[in-house]
């Protein structure tokens, strides 16, 4: 009988020290990105949403003098409706521009600077929106970066001659039905 006491205590003092030790977690996620990244949100959709936004984030470690994010979007049955950059990180630069081409299902997202130049931090770059029709069900719309002619994911340093290659992560439209 005297193990099991022991033995009771020293799972209490384990549990006492474990529940001590995480207590100061703040529990809210991840740190911030600590490298030159772009990425594309994961959302779930249905052909009966209205719109479809998907945000496009980015984060550079260093002050920018222009930013190019070219995107492709795989699988069929959508439209992208429009770009905003409203609310983002780029709203107020010089030159924010989204050139749609549906036929080609690609998107390219430009940010140069004038004066001023984009601080270093993370936030959203532009949002994309999609309408979703009846041949997109059940499909997983890929959204990737790629090469357009001449145009490929870039940053442009603040002296605009040094070009950065960032690190990209994919996103999608999972639509449901």
């Amino acid at each position: 009988m005297k193990s099991v006491g022991y033995e009771t205590f020293l799972m209490l003092v384990t549990l006492l020290a474990l529940g001590l030790g995480c207590s100061d977690d703040s529990g809210t996620g991840p740190g911030p990105v600590k490298a030159n990244r772009v990425w594309v949100d994961m959302v779930t959709a249905t052909t009966n949403d209205d719109y479809v936004r998907v945000n496009v984030r980015f984060a550079n470690l260093e002050p920018l003098f222009a930013i190019e994010i070219p995107l492709y979007v795989s699988g069929s049955g959508f439209e992208i409706d429009s770009v905003s950059f409203v609310g983002s990180k780029v709203a107020d630069v010089f030159f924010p521009t989204g050139i749609i081409d549906d036929f080609a299902q690609t998107v390219d997202l430009v940010a140069q600077a004038d004066t001023s130049y984009i601080q270093p931090g993370e936030g959203l770059f532009a949002s994309l929106y999609f309408t979703l029709f009846e041949q997109a069900r059940e499909q997983v719309l890929i959204i990737d970066t790629l090469t357009l002619s001449e145009r490929y994911l870039l940053y442009v340093d603040s002296t605009g001659d040094g070009e950065i290659t960032p690190e990209f992560v994919a996103g999608e439209i999972s639509v449901l039905f």
